[in-house]
């Protein structure tokens, strides 16, 4: 277990080492004018009603939009708090990745992934 918490925790800080510079970069133009910048439906309290009825950008992604309307109103329109609230996230993922990457328990049943195909099924 020490061994894996060491892999973990190793992967982690090659990822935070390599794409912690993300955070010192701009708004890009792509969409994130239109999604954060001049997004006023992410300003509080109104945002969390919004959320979870909008499609706007054509998906639904509720809670994607309240953690914008939350670092928008701690951090105002501060790239950079956007770009790593992304980097923890993405980390955040690949470690549960990770962690789920072995046969686990719940509630009672065994899943393990398919070596085939890369999905989770129930085993014997």
């Amino acid at each position: 277990m020490a061994r894996r918490i060491l892999w973990l925790a190793a992967v982690a800080a090659v990822l935070v080492a390599t794409y912690q510079h993300a955070a010192s970069f701009q708004f890009l133009n792509w969409d994130d004018g239109a999604v954060i910048v001049d997004n006023r439906s992410l300003e509080l309290p109104g945002a969390a009603a919004w959320a979870f009825t909008t499609t706007f950008m054509e998906h639904y992604q509720p809670l994607s939009w309240l953690v914008w309307a939350v670092l928008e109103a701690g951090f105002g329109l501060d790239a950079a708090a956007f770009h790593t609230a992304n980097l923890v996230a993405h980390v955040v993922c690949v470690l549960l990745g990770h962690l789920f990457d072995e046969p686990t328990t719940i509630l009672g049943f065994t899943v393990r992934r398919c070596s085939r195909c890369g999905k989770t099924e129930p085993s014997g």
